[in-house]
């Protein structure tokens, strides 16, 4: 018997979308938030970028991220770090990660058992041997596993490939 993975704050958006349909105005003045659901918003999310304020939107990033991450820049700025990663994630680029990741997934998804909370994010980067399971450790202080030689995939091994 399969036991769907409950994730409240998404479920709450669902019935937002259910209730209202694809454009849902939510909160309270500066503090509110237009959530837009399926397809072809994304389409006219990603189509009319410069119509969206970035940086006002993601302010609460800019302390992790810094002042000049992609996710709050806005206009030229935004227009010229985009097109820096965006090779990057080419279909040809990433199509060599899939089976790995997906091997390495389920592999972690194997250890759960019902009825049993965990946490993903710990346990796929144990897995994976990735970088601090905190994405924000090189911001406050932890070292990087990734640079400080003690941990981390061994010499000449792909970080992909499953442990």
């Amino acid at each position: 018997m399969t036991h769907p993975v409950r994730y409240l704050p998404g479920e709450m958006l669902l019935a937002l979308h259910r209730r209202r349909g694809p454009m849902v105005d939510a909160g309270l003045g500066r503090r509110g938030y237009v959530y837009l659901f399926g397809a072809e918003a994304n389409k006219f999310v990603f189509a009319n970028s410069d119509a969206f304020n970035w940086w006002e939107a993601f302010q609460v990033l800019v302390p992790v991220d810094g002042p000049t991450a992609l996710i709050v820049s806005d206009g030229a700025d935004h227009r010229r770090r985009r097109s820096l990663v965006q090779p990057a994630f080419h279909q040809r680029h990433l199509a060599h990660y899939l089976q790995p990741m997906a091997a390495n997934a389920d592999a972690v998804i194997d250890t759960w058992r019902p009825g049993t909370p965990s946490t993903s994010l710990p346990s796929c980067a144990r897995r994976s041997g990735a970088a601090p399971s905190n994405p924000y450790s090189d911001r406050v202080g932890l070292r990087d596993r990734r640079t400080d030689g003690d941990a981390g995939p061994a010499a000449g091994q792909n970080p992909a490939e499953p442990l």
